[in-house]
């Protein structure tokens, strides 16, 4: 019960920082616990994202803080990547999210992977490499490099890693039936990743919007909305929207 406590805590603090309401120690303490936890990082990412698209135009906090010298190295590289999401996913999904909260973004971006050291045959490696041929426009190469990775990996972070960003792919790309059996196949890998299983229901709830099929579309929105992590604001303005639509 404590861990959980703390945890929420944590995610607690970080909605507090992306929305500028702490000071610059506890931002400090804030990004130390954040920095040694890929978790909490990939959620400050996710969180500080969705925030940004409900200011629109407003600008986000996450670049005012001034850390001290002891983490300035690790919160630079840290806050870069953050920026970079913010800046990419920003241009791809605000039109859609701040205009018309019912229509599905138009283009997911891929999920890259957390490793200190790159070898050619770790399979995040081999991950990353297929986030890279995809962004380069060799889409069968990537699909065919993550495919290999879910068939000869057991482990379920992995599987479920390959399996997101192979639907990613064909959801860019149209494929929204291929793109919800990938997403669909994440879900039950990642009991014990809830970011990446709200995502995946995120992610899964819009491929259906695509198809046109606004009760599957709620069920899996409703699920991330449920999960209570960093899309619970945006799908609550969707689940508001079709509970409307549907109840017509």
């Amino acid at each position: 019960m404590e861990k959980t406590k703390n945890n929420k805590t944590l995610e607690d603090k970080i909605d507090r920082y992306i929305k500028g309401q702490l000071n610059d120690e506890d931002i400090e303490q804030l990004w130390v616990d954040v920095i040694q936890d890929s978790y909490y990082f990939d959620y400050m990412k996710t969180a500080a994202n969705v925030h940004h698209l409900e200011l629109g135009e407003e600008k986000a906090n996450v670049h005012e803080f001034k850390p001290s010298s002891k983490i300035k190295y690790y919160w630079v590289a840290a806050a870069a990547s953050i920026a970079i999401l913010i800046g990419v996913l920003s241009v791809v999904f605000q039109s859609n999210v701040s205009n018309n909260p019912l229509m599905p973004v138009n283009e997911l971006a891929l999920q890259n992977v957390r490793s200190v050291e790159v070898l050619n045959n770790d399979p995040q490696s081999q991950i990353k490499k297929g986030i890279n041929l995809a962004n380069n426009g060799e889409i069968s190469q990537a699909l065919s490099l993550l495919q290999k990775v879910d068939n000869e990996n057991k482990k379920a972070s992995i599987k479920a890693s390959a399996n997101l960003n192979i639907g990613i792919i064909n959801y860019n790309h149209k494929n929204y039936n291929v793109a919800l059996n990938a997403f669909n196949k994440v879900i039950p890998l990642t009991t014990d990743n809830i970011l990446m299983q709200e995502k995946a229901y995120w992610f899964a709830g819009n491929a259906y919007l695509q198809l046109g099929d606004l009760q599957k579309a709620r069920t899996a929105i409703r699920n991330a909305y449920n999960l209570d992590g960093a899309y619970r604001r945006i799908a609550g303005k969707y689940l508001k929207q079709l509970n409307e639509k549907l109840s017509d």
